[in-house]
């Protein structure tokens, strides 16, 4: 609204800022380190006022932000006939966090073609709710037209659409992608605290190996998420069976090399994991969320 009351162009004499909720760091810190508690945050979210005020009541903040949301954002932004509709499809969509993006399915569902869910799909996008996250594949053009995985900006708005509760929440079966989308909000927070200096990926091949980030920028850092506390070899399953491909090639593609292997996890300490192939073994290390970096 305030870029269209100005009278003139401001090309070239503005920087734009994209915000997203409060990082852990953040979080911790204006907590007390000691009473910081990593599942509360990602339980809570990253809005700086359910962070100033523990004891704000999340279902009537985000039924409150999920209605003046519908009623005015997506109104200006797009012509939606039916709001019940656009909030069933956001429900729905919350169920498919941290998965590839299957329009006509979602479609199918809600009775509404492909099209209109590709057009919500870029409201929710454009209004910083979610965050569409390519494939990476070693010809660059095939990254733009492969499938994404949708994931949404904010746990805590995904945990209350799921209508998870504090006293379920470890025991949820969205647990798993909901701990993933924590640490991809993570690493594209830092990222962008860095100036946005690194690309972030998933990998998924015909053969279904999987690897939830890739983390491109002088080299390649791979990253598996699980939410489990002592993450043993077959957590490094997808990892190896591509470094393998790599080797049966004889070599890592450029942009990937150096490479190295992460473990993402709720482990009390680091720790080593030595995989072994047939050629070689590599390492891959075991960290736990609150420290992960880039």
């Amino acid at each position: 609204e305030l870029m269209k009351n100005l009278s003139e162009s401001l090309a070239g004499r503005t920087a734009i800022l994209e915000l997203e909720g409060l990082s852990w760091n953040e979080y911790k810190n204006y907590i007390n380190e000691e009473n910081a508690d990593f599942d509360t945050f990602i339980f809570r979210g990253g809005f700086p006022e359910l962070t100033r005020k523990q004891d704000f009541p999340l279902d009537m903040f985000f039924s409150s932000y999920l209605a003046t949301y519908l009623e005015r954002d997506v109104r200006q932004l797009i012509n939606v006939t039916n709001l019940r509709t656009f909030e069933q499809f956001i429900r729905l969509l919350a169920i498919r966090n941290a998965n590839q993006l299957d329009m006509t399915d979602i479609a199918n569902n809600l009775g509404i073609s492909s099209k209109t869910v590709a057009s919500w799909i870029s409201v929710l996008e454009t209004s910083g709710q979610i965050t569409l996250l390519q494939p990476w594949f070693g010809n660059s053009g095939k990254r733009i037209v492969k499938t994404p995985k949708v994931y949404f900006n904010d746990t805590g708005l995904l945990c209350w659409l799921l209508g998870i509760e504090k006293h379920n929440f470890k025991t949820s079966p969205f647990i798993g992608s909901i701990f993933e989308t924590a640490i991809f909000a993570e690493l594209r927070k830092i990222n962008k605290l860095n100036g946005s200096k690194k690309q972030i990926y998933y990998y998924r091949d015909v053969n279904q190996t999987e690897i939830d980030f890739f983390v491109i920028g002088n080299g390649c850092k791979m990253i598996e998420v699980k939410n489990s506390i002592n993450p043993k070899s077959d957590a490094a399953l997808g990892m190896k069976k591509l470094y393998e491909q790599f080797l049966q090639q004889g070599k890592i593609p450029q942009e990937l090399n150096p490479l190295s292997f992460f473990i993402v996890s709720n482990t009390p300490a680091n720790y080593p994991i030595k995989i072994s192939t047939k050629e070689t073994e590599f390492e891959v290390s075991v960290i736990n969320a609150k420290e992960i970096n880039l």
